[in-house]
């Protein structure tokens, strides 16, 4: 199995075609990034939360594979929760990412996740 390697763009790094999209930050800057509009994967277990120093949920945090293109290892983050066990095809919306110095297959954040039938 492959794990993600940052090269120039998201879809490069998932094998996914991205288009540029207007986005605003929390701070309220509006800014331009590439995203998937569609990411359809496999989830392996549970979510995890994540919190932020205050001990709030921020999001909750996936494992992920991509059968498509052999490709796992890394988390996607999103607001919101499905609850399941095992394995779950699901599609994460509005895909993008971008690499840390500590983390060699970057991070990577969705607006939401949807579960596939």
């Amino acid at each position: 199995m492959k794990k993600p390697n940052w090269n120039k763009s998201i879809d490069e790094v998932l094998f996914t075609k991205s288009e540029k999209t207007e986005m605003t930050s929390a701070s309220g800057n509006q800014y331009v990034t590439e995203v998937i509009p569609a990411y359809d994967v496999v989830i392996l277990g549970s979510a995890t939360a994540k919190t932020d120093a205050a001990n709030n949920v921020t999001g909750y945090v996936y494992e992920v594979y991509d059968p498509n293109h052999d490709l796992g290892g890394f988390t996607i983050t999103t607001p919101n929760l499905i609850k399941f066990k095992g394995l779950k095809k699901v599609r994460f919306v509005r895909v993008r990412g971008g690499a840390l110095s500590n983390k060699s297959e970057g991070w990577f954040k969705a607006d939401k996740i949807e579960l596939l039938k």
